[in-house]
């Protein structure tokens, strides 16, 4: 028997009307607008698996659709980057479904942390995979759709990232139809806010800069740009301040200090947003949390305010190219395996054993993911790899901030046209993000907001970057600290203090293990968990 419980209200509501279940908002292969209720619409003349995938195909948005077509048969699906998570567990004949992880929980009697499952979390900041951190509970992934139907699941993938052939077109056919397509995307967007207030987190890149630059193109004037951190020594700052100006936006400075921040760890509201947002799957971030709190506590903001983040657009641009450790058209499963797990389980030491473990799980996910298909550029795999773990479980996870405190979002850099163009782009364009900074460039040019551009990526200065890095294993890690001190200019310092000194209290981990800042989140949550499990 199937056991449905959709509860969480937080920003996008779900809507129901007999067997169809949603939440969310999309646009549909002809442009026509849902959201809300509406979005039932779109789904109510679905009859076979053939029908549900022709339209979770063609859906262009943020969307979770569940359609119970019997008692024991139930078909689902997530967006391209799984926006909202769905956890299921199947017991005694039953299946247990919903958005709230600890609905499910209070269904299972013996509830097991998996100890892969705890390595991938202090390392990667993510479970990978369908897997939790408990052994009897999953969770759904990006671009796929479940088959539930006696008592037998089937998941399969209906949006793949992975290419074996790129674009034909030459450079200068490309960029005329990349501002084609970014005109179009942000139609749709500025369509989607309907006239509510664009809240835009407007850091010193560029990704942020041009949702801020395309709104002002389509004079939305509704718009507020915000940053934090230090108020000195802080290029964001600066940069994002100019921006907003030259734009003629609203810009709004949250300093990052300890009456901002406070001992959080004694808040109840803090308390319950780190549970709201890792859920057993994904490490917590907070460093937007205080911003958060303080535009929402002095009524900076509109209670139907949309947040607009810039998330993953130097993905499609191509900066993933410079870490993925050289692969380019060709490499072995091996191959791919490897540098996923030298560049993306990085935050905590782990042992041997458990490397060995999450290699080998990662080589059955990526032969998984090219099963009969042939020729598939090797690059791209990884790519594909990035979009269901790294970005949707580390990068999109952090838009659940702005639900927890009741706010919906979205995500221009995953509108599917721009996400369908910028996977068949030639590797030659995309590895140094030329075509994509070039057209960025452009648009910035016209609103005299190309002072800056943000983060330099050129494949000679990444060789640097990358030297540097080699350079620095080999010096002891005091030695280090002495040597560079990056800025800290959003002052993560301050915001991790309370987080580091619990943890260092109860000197029941070895900080040893610890290589970035982020670790200590993950740690911090897995003993909350264990004490509460």
């Amino acid at each position: 028997m199937i056991k449905a419980d959709f509860i969480s209200n937080k920003g996008f509501k779900w809507f129901n009307e007999k067997n169809i279940f949603v939440k969310g908002f999309l646009f549909d292969s002809d442009q026509r607008y849902f959201e809300n209720e509406n979005v039932i619409k779109y789904f109510d003349d679905i009859k076979t698996e053939k029908d549900f995938i022709k339209k979770i195909s063609s859906a262009n948005g943020l969307f979770t659709v569940f359609i119970q077509i019997s008692e024991n048969k139930f078909l689902f699906a997530n967006d391209i980057i799984r926006s909202c998570p769905i956890f299921y567990s199947i017991k005694d004949q039953n299946i247990f479904i919903s958005d709230d992880y600890n609905t499910i929980l209070k269904k299972i009697n013996k509830v097991e942390i998996n100890e892969l499952s705890e390595a991938e979390f202090k390392s990667a900041g993510f479970v990978s995979g369908h897997n939790t951190l408990i052994n009897e509970i999953n969770v759904t992934q990006a671009g796929e759709y479940i088959i539930y139907n006696d008592e037998k699941i089937q998941i399969k993938s209906y949006f793949d990232y992975s290419i074996s052939a790129s674009s034909s077109l030459d450079y200068s056919e490309l960029m005329p139809k990349s501002k084609k397509i970014f005109d179009q995307t942000f139609e749709r967007l500025v369509k989607s806010l309907n006239n509510r207030m664009a809240v835009v987190p407007l850091s010193g890149g560029l990704d942020s800069r041009l949702i801020a630059c395309k709104l002002k193109e389509h004079n939305y004037s509704n718009v507020l740009c915000y940053t934090f951190g230090n108020s000195t020594d802080n290029f964001e700052k600066e940069i994002s301040e100019k921006v907003a100006k030259e734009l003629g936006f609203k810009w709004t400075f949250i300093k990052y200090n300890s009456e901002t921040i406070g001992e959080y760890l004694k808040d109840e509201k803090f308390l319950e947003y780190y549970k709201f947002y890792s859920k057993y799957s994904s490490s917590f971030m907070f460093q937007d949390y205080f911003a958060l709190k303080f535009l929402k506590e002095n009524k900076i903001i509109s209670d139907d305010a949309i947040f607009i983040p810039g998330y993953s657009g130097d993905f499609l641009g191509g900066s993933q190219l410079y870490k993925n450790g050289g692969i380019k058209l060709k490499a072995s499963i091996n191959q791919i395996a490897q540098k996923i797990v030298e560049n993306r389980y990085i935050h905590t030491k782990i042992s041997a054993k458990n490397k060995k473990e999450i290699n080998n799980k990662i080589k059955l996910q990526l032969s998984e993911s090219i099963k009969n298909r042939n020729n598939l550029y090797a690059y791209s795999i990884f790519e594909n790899w990035e979009i269901k773990e790294n970005l949707s479980k580390f990068i999109a996870q952090a838009a659940h901030i702005y639900q927890f405190f009741g706010y919906e979002f979205r995500f221009p850099y995953w509108d599917k046209e721009l996400v369908d163009f910028f996977k068949n782009v030639p590797y030659r364009y995309k590895y140094g993000k030329i075509l994509y900074n070039k057209t960025l460039s452009d648009y910035f040019n016209n609103y005299n907001i190309n002072f800056d551009s943000g983060k330099d990526l050129s494949p000679r200065k990444f060789k640097y970057f990358k030297f540097k890095q080699k350079v620095k294993k080999i010096i002891p890690k005091r030695l280090l600290r002495n040597l560079s001190k990056p800025s800290d200019y959003l002052n993560y310092s301050l915001v991790l203090k309370e987080i580091k000194a619990e943890l260092r209290l109860k000197r029941d981990f070895d900080e040893n293990e610890i290589q970035t800042q982020n670790a200590y989140l993950a740690h911090w949550y897995l003993k909350q968990i264990k004490s509460n499990l």
